[in-house]
C-alpha cells in the first residue's frame, strides 16, 4: 500500500541521516500513525462495502421481516409472560407460521429460536441505520430510544455507550437514526421487557445505565438453559445472524464485482474465492458500518464531520 511504501522510504532516509540527505525524519513520531494506517487497510480488507444491489435487497428484507415480526409481537409477548409464569401454553398458528418464515426448525425450542431470530433482526436494523459497532448494539441499555418533535417531524436518537477512542473507558454516545430502527428498538423492548418484568427487575423501563440491557440474556425456560442476566448481552447472536445471512443474502454477480473494484480498485477481488460470482455474499455485521459511511458520504447530503460524529469518530473511509 501507499502507507507501506512511504514507511519504507522514510526508514531509508532516516538511516542515511541528516548529513547525507539534509532531512531530519522524525521516525519515532511517524511510526504510530503509519501503523494505524496499516491496520486501517487491513480492516478494509476484512470488511468490504456491500454492493448497492445486495445492500438494497438486505434493507428491503429487513423492513419486510420487521413487519412480519411486529404482526405477532402481541401474541409472542403474551406467550412469554405465560411461560415465565410457569405455564406451558400452546404455540399458536400465527407464531408457527412466523417461525417457518424465519427458518426456525420445528422443535420444542421453536419459540425460543424465533425470539432469538427476531432479536437478531432488530440488532441488524439498528446497526444498519446508526453505524454503531456490534458491541455497542449488544450493550445498549433498555431505555435507549429518544424522540424529538421539530417542525412537525419526529427525529429519533439511540443513546448508549462506546469504549472506542476513550482508553477503554465507557463513554456516553448518541446516534441519530431512522423510524425503522426506532421500530426495531421498540420490538426488542417488547421481548426483553417480558424477561426483565418476570424477574422482578425494578425500574427496568427507565434503565439507561446498562444495568438492564435491550438485548439481555432472557433465560427462557423453553430452550437451552443459559439463565436470565439483566446486564449481560445475549449469547449466540452471531449464530442467528449467520442463519439470516444464509436465508436472505443473494449470490454475487459480475456487476457486483465491478462495483467493488470501483470502490477499492487496489484490491485483487478476483483472488478472493469468497467474492467469486455465484457465491453467496459473505456478510458480517461490521460491513454495515463501513457501507453506511461510504454511501452517506458519497450522497453529498452528509458532511464528513457529521459522519464522523455519527460513527463515533471513525476515520475517513
Amino acid at each position: 500500500s501507499k502507507a507501506q511504501r512511504l514507511h519504507s522510504i522514510l526508514v531509508k532516509l532516516h538511516r542515511l541521516g541528516v548529513g547525507t540527505t539534509g532531512l531530519c525524519v522524525p521516525l519515532a513520531q511517524l511510526h504510530k500513525p503509519l501503523l494505524d494506517r496499516f491496520a486501517q487497510r487491513a480492516e478494509y480488507a476484512q470488511y468490504p462495502v456491500i454492493p448497492t444491489r445486495i445492500y438494497q435487497h438486505f434493507l428491503s428484507t429487513c423492513e419486510h421481516d420487521l413487519g412480519v415480526a411486529e404482526d405477532v409481537a402481541d401474541i409472542l409477548s403474551d406467550y412469554l409472560a405465560r411461560v415465565y409464569a410457569g405455564e406451558n401454553p400452546d404455540v399458536s398458528a400465527a407464531v408457527a407460521t412466523n417461525a417457518v418464515h424465519f427458518g426456525c426448525k420445528d422443535s420444542p425450542y421453536v419459540v425460543s429460536s424465533l425470539v432469538a431470530s427476531i432479536r437478531a433482526l432488530c440488532q441488524l436494523v439498528i446497526l444498519a441505520f446508526t453505524g454503531m459497532r456490534a458491541r455497542e448494539a449488544e450493550n445498549l441499555p433498555y431505555d435507549c430510544l429518544s424522540e424529538t418533535r421539530l417542525d412537525g417531524v419526529t427525529h429519533y436518537t439511540i443513546e448508549g455507550v462506546t469504549t472506542k477512542l476513550s482508553g477503554g473507558r465507557p463513554r456516553r454516545a448518541r446516534w441519530v437514526t431512522s423510524p425503522l430502527a426506532a421500530r426495531a428498538v421498540r420490538l426488542a423492548q417488547r421481548l426483553s421487557g417480558e424477561a426483565h418484568r418476570a424477574h422482578g427487575a425494578p425500574s427496568y423501563a427507565e434503565s439507561t445505565d446498562g444495568s438492564h440491557l435491550l438485548f439481555c440474556r432472557m433465560g427462557l425456560p423453553i430452550g437451552p438453559r443459559h439463565g436470565y442476566v439483566a446486564n449481560r448481552a445475549a449469547s449466540k447472536v452471531a449464530n442467528y445472524i449467520e442463519a439470516f445471512r444464509e436465508r436472505v443474502f443473494p449470490t454475487i454477480t459480475f456487476e457486483d464485482i465491478a462495483e467493488l473494484k470501483r470502490v477499492d480498485m487496489h484490491r485483487a477481488w478476483e483472488d478472493e474465492p469468497k467474492y467469486a460470482p455465484g457465491q453467496q455474499w459473505p456478510f458480517t455485521r461490521h460491513q454495515l458500518r463501513r457501507t453506511l459511511a461510504l454511501y452517506a458520504h458519497r450522497s453529498g447530503l452528509v458532511t464528513l464531520p457529521t459522519l464522523k460524529r455519527q460513527l463515533q469518530h471513525i476515520t475517513q473511509e
